[in-house]
């Protein structure tokens, strides 16, 4: 099965331990709140080798209670793409049922 992982730290955190691959940046993110930033909430279900990240905390608490998923921790923070401002482009996100991974991608 493919599956993506996305991490703030440059040494790939848990990425090289799980046989990932680094494949570039995908895009820039805080590591820390900033003003107008919101939380992109992680966890990881470990039936599927799967990461999944929200903004929105009643999607991850879903994700947790009715998924299989296990909260992991804020894996960074980030405008909202609904803030009207020149610079922000959207992180979008597909679902792969086949393969039961999430892809997370500007563009």
């Amino acid at each position: 099965m493919v599956h993506h992982f996305y991490t703030t730290d440059p040494k790939g955190e848990l990425a090289l331990q799980g046989g990932y691959r680094y494949l570039g940046i995908a895009c820039y993110v805080y590591t820390m709140q900033v003003k107008d930033t919101v939380p992109v909430y992680r966890c990881f279900n470990p039936s599927t080798n799967n990461h999944f990240y929200t903004t929105s905390r009643s999607e991850f608490d879903n994700t947790i209670q009715n998924y299989g998923y296990k909260p992991e921790f804020i894996g960074w923070f980030m405008f909202d793409a609904d803030q009207n401002h020149p610079n922000i482009v959207a992180l979008n996100r597909y679902y792969n049922e086949e393969t039961m991974d999430h892809l997370y991608f500007t563009g």
